[in-house]
């Protein structure tokens, strides 16, 4: 799952990126990919959904009505499978252990 600043964009004649909109800032459960909707969520708890997507860049992508400037924030490993991921797994219990030391 990868936080992101997500802002609607337009190239100028110049090739200059003009934003058009304020920019939004939230989870992204998935990248975009092509031929989905691209689906935001805010930290205020609302959810952002594109247009379907046509084309995907490196730092930009383009819906069927809009194109977008994507920054990734913070990128976190997400396992979809359920299986826990080892490096978390034992950073917690590490952080738990020197808490229970502490009392």
């Amino acid at each position: 799952m990868r936080r992101v600043r997500i802002q609607k964009v337009v190239e100028d004649k110049n090739h200059q990126f003009i934003s058009l909109s304020s920019p939004m800032e939230g989870l992204e459960p998935l990248p975009p990919t092509v031929g989905k909707e691209y689906v935001l969520f805010e930290d205020s708890g609302k959810m952002i959904r594109t247009s379907v997507v046509v084309k995907v860049h490196e730092n930009f992508f383009e819906t069927q009505n809009s194109f977008y400037k994507l920054l990734v924030l913070e990128e976190e490993p997400f396992d979809l499978s359920g299986e826990s991921l080892p490096q978390k797994t034992q950073e917690i219990q590490m952080t738990l252990g020197r808490s229970r030391q502490a009392r």
